[in-house]
């Protein structure tokens, strides 16, 4: 509790236009379009030139080259090394910085070290247990483990925290999904349909995809590609969509956009799905271990999804998934 109150009492900078820059950051970062978060790294570099000393600006800069390697907007390489070098300068500026410890755990998940990973996030928790991104982190070591109720408790939490932000309203929407609880995902994700539309859309799509109710996916799909045309997720989308509706010609070009895109080893997760939703196995599980091998597996997508289950009774799946632990630093 004392070091958490000492973090609150810290004031990060004495540059008022600095911590302007800072803040008009934050609020962009936390609409979680590509967009808006290149903007947000510009102001959260405007704020480190006129405070080298501003640790939560660094911060600020780590995060935004994370976001943008998750969503395939920048290259796993070129982000992890900005990411480590934000976060070094964060820390040796500030050791207990809360947010800094987050971040960190977020990269470690990068890097596919788990423990790592769990030991930052839970730092971070003792120095601000108020901090979203530390929960949504632990739903991730949830769910590595296989522990589905503790992985849909700590994405709530993150949610709980920070309602509206669309990366949060996306993951519990999911979460439930992957739990069976259809009715809850569909309800949240009608509430907030005003509020983040594109991923409220992208998540009632997947819901009607479980479904295999393909006019109604398609329906909502197109409302989300008109909002975000570009990226992956909304290009493997259609491709599955493509390929549920026969159209193997419209589902093959939508994996040559993704290759073309050049967005990394993150590509793999999308372009295996829409394989998956062709019916070619072989095809699938080689991009989940080129994903694999590159550090850049969506570990949940492949353990929870409901959309092809059919490929976890695959021996394939089996192999992977022992893979994965040895990757991540699992016991048994």
């Amino acid at each position: 509790m004392g070091s958490e109150k000492r973090t609150l009492e810290k004031k990060p900078t004495e540059n008022t236009e600095a911590y302007t820059f800072f803040l008009r950051g934050r609020e962009l970062l936390r609409e979680d379009t590509e967009a808006s978060v290149r903007e947000a790294l510009s102001l959260f570099e405007k704020a480190i030139e006129l405070d080298p000393r501003f640790a939560k600006a660094y911060v600020g800069v780590a995060e935004c080259h994370d976001w943008l390697s998750n969503s395939g907007g920048e290259p796993y390489e070129v982000s992890l090394s900005q990411v480590k070098s934000s976060l070094d300068r964060a820390i040796e500026l500030d050791p207990d910085l809360p947010e800094a410890h987050a971040v960190l755990s977020a990269m470690f998940f990068a890097k596919d070290d788990m423990p790592s990973m769990e030991a930052e996030a839970r730092r971070a928790l003792d120095l601000n247990p108020s901090l979203p991104e530390t929960y949504v982190m632990l739903s991730e070591v949830a769910a590595a483990k296989g522990d589905t109720a503790e992985m849909v408790r700590q994405i709530e939490a993150a949610y709980r925290l920070d309602p509206i932000r669309p990366r949060n309203i996306w993951a519990l929407g999911l979460a439930y999904l992957h739990m069976e609880r259809d009715q809850e995902a569909l309800e949240l994700w009608r509430k907030t349909e005003q509020l983040a539309p594109a991923f409220s859309y992208r998540g009632m799509a997947e819901y009607y995809l479980i479904k295999r109710d393909l006019q109604k996916a398609k329906e909502f799909h197109d409302k989300f590609e008109k909002l975000e045309p570009n990226p992956p997720q909304a290009i493997s989308q259609a491709g599955i969509i493509a390929a549920l509706e026969g159209d193997k010609e419209k589902a093959l070009l939508a994996i040559k956009k993704i290759e073309d895109a050049k967005i990394g080893p993150l590509g793999y997760n999308y372009i295996g799905y829409i394989y998956k939703a062709l019916g070619d196995l072989d095809s699938y599980f080689a991009c989940m271990n080129k994903a694999l091998e590159s550090h850049a597996l969506i570990l949940s997508t492949l353990m929870y999804s409901r959309l092809f289950p059919e490929t976890r009774a695959d021996p394939r799946y089996l192999e992977l998934v022992e893979k994965i632990r040895g990757q991540l630093g699992l016991t048994k």
